[in-house]
């Protein structure tokens, strides 16, 4: 093999490396994902940025029972705070996801503790079952378009 070719493969390994490093480091320091479940397996839950030029961040529950549900409501509270309240009358049929929130910012602070209070009517009758997201860390996230 001639020398000049394997050097070219070699800088080119080392560029991509240290790119994919870069772009992992950038990635990880981004305000995180937010992702819960309920205990039963019942909802499932994701804050989540939509890689929009306004870096718009989305809020979402999917319903995981066997029988349709109406959604009542859905609170979300930061450290006790009440930082969005959602009445509804939603219809979901299991599987279906639907949005609760749309907001312009990550949360960052990874010690904040988010609560979601999500209430529902189903075949057993009225509900409600309290979900505590989590911080996702992002290793390879694309930069806002703004």
């Amino acid at each position: 093999m001639d020398f000049g070719l394997k050097k070219n493969r070699t800088l080119l390994a080392a560029a991509t490396a240290l790119f994919l490093i870069a772009w992992m480091v950038y990635s990880i320091q981004q305000a995180p994902q937010w992702t819960g479940h309920s205990d039963q397996g019942l909802w499932k839950t994701s804050y989540k940025s939509e890689y929009t030029p306004k870096d718009i961040w989305r809020g979402s529950i999917q319903w995981n029972g066997d029988s349709e549900a109406t959604l009542k409501n859905v609170k979300l509270t930061q450290n006790g705070d009440v930082i969005h309240d959602w009445e509804a009358s939603k219809k979901m049929k299991s599987g279906e996801e639907t949005e609760y929130l749309s907001m312009g910012n990550g949360w960052e602070n990874r010690s904040d503790q988010f609560l979601l209070t999500i209430q529902w009517t189903d075949a057993a009758g009225d509900r409600s079952e309290t979900l505590r997201l989590q911080p996702r860390t992002r290793y390879f996230t694309f930069p806002s378009p703004s």
